[in-house]
């Protein structure tokens, strides 16, 4: 199977070569060239949740449909303590995990560093493992834009200090065990919540 997940705040638009029985909002197969039509009507009719585009041609699907956006990127992380505990953070309402824009010259891993400690006051933290990418959209503007976030595993010796960067609007910085994260991740965003599923599917299979 070959998909794209793309987030419009909590409704999902999924370009894939799988079909999904009833769960699809549309049976037949469609062209590449009704991508930006289809995408456009989504975005627009925000009554709609899901949207299962399936196509033969996932790649150049894709490609077509970011022609429609600017393309920015992101990195962030999942930050674990020698206790077992996961690094959260609480901004603008919402549970979310430490993440921002990537500089020039900078490569993701190198980001995603930097974001952490920035935000919640750490230093020391290690790259282990890639998780994920998310994507998700929003508009500055009037421009549409398309946010991909790359996602690493970190690791952290002792359980340090958390400072939040309340300047980026974070509220709190704190250590939280997995079990209570998770339920935490209702008052999150579907990104996070595919961050943490990704995650977990990562440490079942013995990396």
């Amino acid at each position: 199977m070959a998909q794209h997940i793309i987030y419009y705040l909590d409704r999902i638009f999924i370009i894939t070569d799988e079909q999904f029985g009833n769960k699809l909002s549309n049976e037949q197969l469609m062209l590449p060239e009704d991508i930006l039509k289809i995408a456009n009507d989504f975005e627009t009719n925000i009554k709609k949740k899901y949207y299962y585009f399936y196509t033969r041609d996932v790649e150049n699907v894709w490609k077509e449909f970011q022609r429609n956006f600017k393309i920015i990127e992101a990195a962030g992380g999942v930050v674990k303590n020698d206790e077992g505990d996961i690094l959260a953070i609480f901004r603008l309402g919402k549970w979310d995990l430490p993440k921002g824009k990537i500089e020039d010259g900078e490569k993701p891993e190198e980001a995603a560093l930097r974001e952490i400690s920035e935000e919640c006051g750490i230093n020391g933290h290690k790259l282990l493992h890639k998780i994920c990418d998310t994507y998700h959209t929003y508009s500055i503007n009037g421009k549409k834009i398309l946010k991909k976030t790359f996602w690493f595993n970190f690791s952290i010796s002792g359980v340090p200090k958390l400072t939040p960067l309340t300047i980026e609007n974070i509220e709190k910085a704190c250590w939280i065990k997995p079990d209570k994260f998770n339920e935490k991740l209702e008052n999150s965003y579907p990104s996070i919540r595919q961050v943490m599923r990704e995650f977990d599917n990562l440490l079942n299979s013995n990396f």
